[in-house]
């Protein structure tokens, strides 16, 4: 499975799970857009940009390595996503969506979201899963 295989994956599973919650998205006609799709929610519009991780070794070492960028394989660049891109950050790993605003990320290459807590109990300066994972709870804090 090639990597944009693996993306439209993590776009459908996103998908699936927002309209769990009464979520509309609307979807683009062409994928040469900064974003993926687009959140309407409170009478606003939400450009929302998909990255997904299906590496499962991350996993078995409790933490999701997520690569925030965008890969232009014919220049060889990498473009990170401004507050002009996109709005919002979804985190697919084939079973659960994390949702950030891209405040929160602004400037990141990648993040680490932790499904178990270390063995040397560090909780600083981590992201833990169950603290951005979809709930409603998270929904409020990312659209406000």
């Amino acid at each position: 499975m090639n990597n944009k295989n693996k993306g439209e994956i993590g776009e459908r599973i996103a998908i699936g799970e927002l309209a769990k919650f009464g979520i509309d998205i609307l979807l683009p006609m062409s994928d040469n857009l900064p974003f993926d799709f687009v959140i309407f929610r409170n009478n606003k519009f939400y450009k929302c940009q998909v990255k997904s991780s299906f590496q499962q070794s991350s996993r078995s070492s409790g933490a999701i390595y997520f690569s925030l960028v965008s890969n232009n394989w014919y220049s060889k660049k990498q473009k990170v996503y401004t507050k002009e891109d996109i709005d919002i950050f979804i985190l697919c790993d084939g079973n659960s969506i994390y949702l950030f605003p891209q405040k929160d990320l602004e400037g990141y290459k990648s993040i680490t979201i932790r499904t178990e807590t270390p063995k040397n109990n560090q909780v600083k300066g981590l992201t833990l899963a169950n603290t951005v994972i979809l709930s409603e709870e998270r929904l409020n804090y990312v659209f406000v």
